[in-house]
């Protein structure tokens, strides 16, 4: 899954992420249209995730969903990506990818 994320931005694509249980609900509108307006505030984001919803201490003191995220291609992401890559031991470890993405977000 880093992988998916981390080629594209490496290339300078963004990136919309989402699991296959994630479904829109409005299918006639483009997603990245959200994303990519210049008049929203969305567009001074690197990285727009999905609140996870639980308020577990797992998670602390951020609540990321890394099922569901916007990442724009600059070196602020790629490097972010680049350590989640990096970190791949824990994930393995800690069976969480989100996790170990939510302590990265974390420190940085």
């Amino acid at each position: 899954q880093v992988l998916c994320v981390l080629y594209p931005l490496l290339l300078g694509y963004d990136v919309l992420f989402q699991d296959v249980d994630v479904v829109w609900v409005n299918k006639a509108r483009d997603p990245l249209e959200f994303f990519q307006n210049d008049s929203s505030n969305m567009t001074h984001f690197d990285v727009i995730f999905q609140h996870d919803g639980s308020n577990s201490i797992r998670y602390s003191p951020y609540s990321a969903n890394s099922g569901f995220f916007y990442a724009r291609a600059n070196k602020r992401t790629q490097y972010l990506f680049t350590s989640l890559l990096l970190h791949s031991d824990l994930i393995l470890t800690w069976n969480s990818q989100q996790q170990v993405l939510v302590q990265l977000l974390a420190e940085h």
